[in-house]
């Protein structure tokens, strides 16, 4: 396979290479920044429910009608679990303004109860829901409290601004990479004017009723000489 060969043909694909891998690293970078911002929203949405939720979930032995979940002030999706002896008792999820209870098989339980209650947010795939962000918190019965958020309108919201920044990278791409039409060329640097499209032909175009290009610097008008010339 061969290379371009003209001077120009060289400028312009080391000039792609060069905006490609800066669309790529601003790409790579904003991506990175929006991960980050994105999860940090949700770790601060995580500490300020506080454990509200997964508090609610205990229950008493005569259960009444006031005996429910509080899904107040709870985003659709929350996730709330109760371990109590390192054991789950309780796993809820909350639907609108209610709540459904989570069917958590043997590796749900297991990962429930390896998380450390700390305080830190973590990442956990719940095979009954889906990827989420969980907090565990210490409750004040000596039970342990985690509260989830779904990773799903996290992740969205970055593939969509990945998916914007590719096609605007591509459109940009394929302008600067793109060859004038035939017949045209780059105008001039002084004068603004089209080059003649042939070889031969002088290199600036200029309009009708002027005889040439202008020139950047006036040209000096030569200084008369002195003295006379010739035999006496």
């Amino acid at each position: 396979m061969r290379g371009p060969r003209t001077l120009r043909a060289r400028l312009t694909a080391g000039l792609l290479v060069l905006l490609a891998l800066s669309c790529l690293a601003v790409g790579i970078a904003t991506a990175t920044a929006l991960d980050r911002f994105l999860m940090g929203r949700l770790d601060e949405q995580l500490t300020a429910s506080g454990g509200r939720f997964p508090a609610s979930l205990e229950h008493e032995r005569r259960r009444d009608a006031d005996d429910r979940p509080d899904t107040r002030g709870q985003a659709p999706g929350t996730f709330g679990a109760r371990l109590f002896g390192g054991k789950v008792t309780e796993a809820a999820v909350v639907r609108d303004s209610s709540d459904e209870p989570v069917p958590l098989d043997a590796a749900d339980r297991r990962a429930l109860a390896a998380l450390r209650p700390d305080g830190r947010a973590r990442s956990l795939d719940l095979s009954a829901l889906e990827e989420y962000r969980v907090m565990a918190l210490r409750g004040d019965d000596g039970d342990v409290l985690v509260t989830g958020l779904p990773l799903r309108p996290a992740e969205e919201t970055l593939h969509r601004v990945i998916l914007v920044e590719a096609v605007v990278f591509a459109a940009v791409l394929a302008a600067a990479g793109s060859r004038p039409r035939s017949g045209s060329g780059w105008p001039c640097a002084r004068c603004g004017a089209s080059p003649r499209p042939r070889p031969g032909s002088p290199s600036c175009r200029w309009p009708a009723g002027r005889s040439r290009c202008p020139s950047a610097f006036p040209t000096p008008t030569p200084a008369p000489r002195s003295g006379r010339s010739g035999r006496r």
